[in-house]
């Protein structure tokens, strides 16, 4: 993620592109792997993925940032367009039936998104703490949402 993210930063600069970024939580996903076993965790991880995938241009890069966090990169995007596709894929991973996530009931996902302009100075560090903290926000604001940074 971090040599892709600095090659599609440069492609940014050089041709004044728009760049945008999304980082998704999975919501209670620790209840799943308690409830139905890390297998099944698993299984949902791996649902969730092929799900997002799928909404994904081939230009975008879907990362694995951590447990249950996932980052997507997202070139010529800016915060509108990335919000747009930040929620077809909120509403996507909510619709994924029991049968593939492993466990009966939905899975929702909260979402952050945050857009480099391509004259700000900012690295790969700062722009993840920018989601991380739009993340939680729209945890705060009660899951299963997509939250747009703000600078302000």
């Amino acid at each position: 993620m971090i040599d892709r993210f600095q090659q599609l930063l440069a492609i940014q600069k050089r041709y004044q592109e728009k760049l945008s970024l999304i980082m998704f939580d999975l919501d209670h996903f620790k209840r799943v792997n308690d409830t139905y076993g890390h297998p099944v965790g698993d299984q949902t991880l791996i649902a969730i993925s092929n799900c997002v995938s799928h909404y994904c241009r081939e230009t975008d890069l879907l990362c694995r940032y951590g447990g249950e966090e996932f980052v997507i990169i997202c070139l010529k995007s800016d915060a509108q367009d990335t919000f747009l596709l930040a929620e077809r894929i909120r509403k996507a991973v909510g619709e994924l039936q029991a049968a593939v996530l492993g466990y009966p009931g939905t899975q929702t996902i909260s979402v952050g998104v945050f857009e480099l302009k391509y004259d700000q100075d900012v690295s790969l560090d700062e722009a993840l703490i920018a989601l991380d903290k739009t993340l939680y926000q729209a945890k705060r604001q009660g899951r299963n949402r997509v939250i747009i940074h703000n600078d302000g």
